[in-house]
């Protein structure tokens, strides 16, 4: 079976990059350009611009001590092991989705809890039969889904989708809340009734997915390519769309785009500016 792993954000890499180039040269890395630098650095590592990364790193083995060079092997590594997950994108889960008499019950009424221990051994054991249907994940980090996913009526919690393949998900009627996707595939899957707030996809590949009478709350989508993804009957308040190659995206002339708590203008200027994303002004 494929070696599926966790992969840390690019943007926690980028940080913790950041603080060591800062603590060695805080001259050249200024703390006042601090979102700037962390900012390219993101962008390089999300895109895996080694060329341009291994600039910085040279810094940190030139100027730094063991504690840079430590840093500098940590970024090294997370590079290689983000190229082998991110190769494992366009392929389908390769384990085991246990079938037939094995299902997971929930008692009465309540949702069922799923701990990060417990998904890390269905990765490798397999996934019950609705193993992620009506239940609660907490600070889950997902790296790894069989196709066709059904995550309804589950509630998720500061969870990550880490380069992680979702193709054919099914979150409808699902909460997410404070989650993020990063670095990850979005492909036929449908958030139809589904609540999301402070939740952000950074770095997708997002096709032929649908957000039907969604409701999404202070998410952002951002270095994100999005292709036939509809957003009919749903409302999007306070959400924003930077850095997108967007297309044919469809059933924005039913959305309800607007921001909770801003004036009028505000409202219109953050409408205007999704639309503009998104091709649709």
């Amino acid at each position: 079976m494929a070696q599926y792993q966790y992969i840390l954000p690019s943007i926690t890499v980028s940080r913790q990059l950041f603080e060591e180039l800062n603590r060695i040269c805080a001259n050249d890395y200024l703390e006042e350009n601090r979102s700037f630098f962390i900012s390219v650095l993101d962008e390089q590592l999300s895109g895996c611009d080694t060329k341009g990364v291994s600039d910085y790193l040279d810094v940190l083995t030139k100027y730094g001590g063991e504690q840079s060079i430590r840093v500098a092997d940590m970024v090294e590594d997370w590079i290689k092991r983000y190229h082998a997950q991110r190769s494992l994108i366009q392929v389908p889960y390769d384990g085991s989705v246990l079938t037939g008499s094995v299902r997971i019950e929930n008692k009465a009424g309540l949702l069922r809890e799923v701990t990060q221990d417990m998904y890390d051994a269905a990765v490798i054991n397999g996934f019950p039969r609705d193993f992620f249907r009506d239940a609660e994940f907490f600070a889950v980090n997902f790296y790894c889904l069989p196709d066709g996913a059904d995550f309804r009526g589950s509630w998720l919690k500061n969870c990550t989708f880490a380069v992680c393949r979702a193709s054919g998900a099914n979150f409808e009627n699902a909460r997410i809340y404070d989650s993020q996707f990063y670095s990850s595939l979005l492909e036929k899957c449908s958030f139809e009734h589904a609540n999301l707030a402070h939740t952000h996809f950074r770095d997708c590949e997002i096709n032929d997915t649908f957000f039907r009478h969604a409701w999404l709350k202070r998410c952002n989508t951002t270095y994100c390519t999005m292709e036939r993804v509809g957003y009919s009957n749903a409302t999007l308040d306070g959400c924003s769309f930077q850095h997108v190659t967007a297309k044919l995206i469809r059933g924005l002339s039913t959305a309800t785009i607007t921001q909770g708590g801003a004036t009028e203008e505000e409202t219109a200027e953050n409408r205007t500016a999704v639309l503009a994303a998104l091709r649709a002004a």
